[in-house]
């Protein structure tokens, strides 16, 4: 996957639930693909909430629901499912490109676009390759931290993250003896929680400890790419 430049991070105040500020959009920036820059860092904020109904008063948010005795029990389940199975999870999507830059992949029952800016030959119609490679880390992370305060019975009642991922270009356009892996990648993680901050941080290493997605970028990982024209093999790289 070729970096662009579209991933240049849009700043923004906070991180928003639902709908997206048009304000924000530009030709190279369409509005799904924003990112806040904030030190790398997890807040795990202790201490009884205020509100009394289903709003944080606070912020006028809607608490989370998070269903733990289901997650816990899907999680109990899987545990005792492992002496029998016994095997690696392997995912799996389908990408082919529409027209221009514009690309689907289906996983599944589900259909995933992506599209590229302006900037490099794209129509802006949906998030780039690269903000959906990074909102899928996010994705997996917040995963894991459900799981986490499901199995340890904790109470969350907001959780939420922002990511970025910082991509060199040199080597693509000064011929520069660089690379071109991203050179950092930082998510903060906001947590809202009556529970006691020790029982909170304890679900946080443990959702670190297995979250996938993240140690596949913190450990190398083998890739291997195989090249068919017209159905006949060409190259093999990785």
């Amino acid at each position: 996957m070729v970096p662009s430049e579209q991933e240049k991070p849009v700043r923004r105040s906070g991180p928003s639930r639902g709908g997206q500020d048009p304000s924000s959009a530009s030709p190279e920036h369409p509005p799904a693909d924003r990112f806040c820059i904030l030190p790398d860092r997890i807040t795990p904020t202790a201490g009884p909430l205020e509100a009394s109904s289903e709003m944080d008063t606070r912020d006028d948010h809607p608490r989370l629901r998070i269903d733990r005795p289901r997650i816990r029990a899907a999680h109990e389940g899987r545990l005792a499912e492992w002496p029998r199975e016994r095997r690696p999870l392997t995912v799996r999507a389908e990408v082919e490109v529409v027209e221009n830059q514009r690309k689907t992949a289906r996983v599944g029952p589900f259909v995933i676009e992506s599209d590229e800016g302006t900037i490099v030959g794209g129509d802006a119609t949906a998030p780039t390759p690269l903000s959906l490679f990074i909102s899928a880390v996010g994705f997996a992370i917040l995963t894991d931290l459900v799981r986490a305060f499901a199995v340890h019975d904790l109470e969350v009642d907001d959780l939420r993250l922002e990511i970025e991922a910082d991509f060199p270009l040199g080597a693509k356009y000064g011929d520069e003896p660089i690379g071109v892996e991203a050179s950092e990648v930082r998510y903060t993680v906001d947590v809202r929680s009556g529970a006691a901050r020790a029982a909170v941080e304890a679900a946080i290493e443990w959702a670190e400890r297995y979250c996938h997605a993240v140690h596949s970028l913190r450990q190398p990982v083998a890739v291997t790419g195989r090249y068919r024209v017209d159905g006949e093999p060409l190259i093999t790289t990785g």
